[in-house]
């Protein structure tokens, strides 16, 4: 019976750590002492199948700024993705986060950490998603090709 229970609730946590529609961290940019990184894209794309016109418009813009004292750390991420056809969206989203981490003196493995996002998908029916938040970052674990933070 704890076997059965068991394997029911390891099976239901894959469920219940998808719920999020971002994942920041993957987004992060990691960088030692560089203190200004951008990374930007964009492009367009119009098609025209016997009359059928799709255009699509893809940007990205990724952005980090350290202070000199390398204490402070700001970052930008936004993205915006159109692509339509006559009148009609078939995908219309955007994205914007923006955080700031501040490292503690004398303190290495506690940072604090703010953050502000704004979401919008048409296909995945987010009419408009706003986050804000803060708190404390600890790294629990720090090994040469491994770190952990909670």
């Amino acid at each position: 019976m704890i076997r059965f229970l068991l394997l029911s609730i390891f099976s239901l946590i894959p469920a219940l750590l998808t719920a999020q529609l971002v994942n920041i961290e993957s987004k992060r940019m990691q960088t030692d002492s560089v203190r200004f990184a951008l990374n930007a894209d964009f492009s367009f794309n119009h098609t025209n199948n016997d009359g059928n016109q799709v255009n699509q418009i893809d940007a990205a813009l990724s952005t980090q700024l350290k202070s000199k004292d390398l204490r402070k750390l700001y970052f930008f991420v936004g993205n915006y993705r159109l692509i339509d056809s006559g009148e009609e969206n078939l995908q219309n989203a955007w994205f914007l986060h923006g955080r700031f981490n501040y490292k503690f003196e004398g303190l290495e493995l506690l940072r604090f950490e703010s953050f502000i996002q704004g979401q919008y998908n048409q296909l995945l029916v987010v009419e408009q998603r706003n986050l804000v938040g803060a708190g404390l970052r600890v790294k629990w674990i720090d090994r040469r090709r491994f770190s952990g933070y909670a």
